[in-house]
């Protein structure tokens, strides 16, 4: 997602981070994950892009950022099944 799409994936970021700091939670099990993801994300967009779409997604209430990323998954991803592995 980050190659592809850098701008949503700091957005959707921003969202997480946002609501880890207001839930109180600590980091992500995967925020080396993240880490990687934003500074892949910091090399594709120029800074003001960046900073934009970080604050887009602080701003974005959290139920719609799981929606967002879960109907991105799910346009993307093939369904798990017994046979597919």
């Amino acid at each position: 997602m980050a190659l592809e799409e850098p701008h949503r994936a700091v957005r959707l970021l921003g969202a997480v981070e946002a609501a880890r700091e207001t839930s109180g939670a600590g980091l992500i099990g995967d925020a080396w994950h993240a880490e990687r993801i934003l500074a892949t994300a910091r090399t594709s967009l120029p800074e003001p892009a960046f900073a934009a779409a970080w604050e887009e997604g602080r701003a974005l209430p959290f139920a719609e950022a799981i929606a967002e990323a879960t109907a991105m998954t799910s346009s993307t991803c093939a369904p798990f099944t017994a046979r597919s592995w």
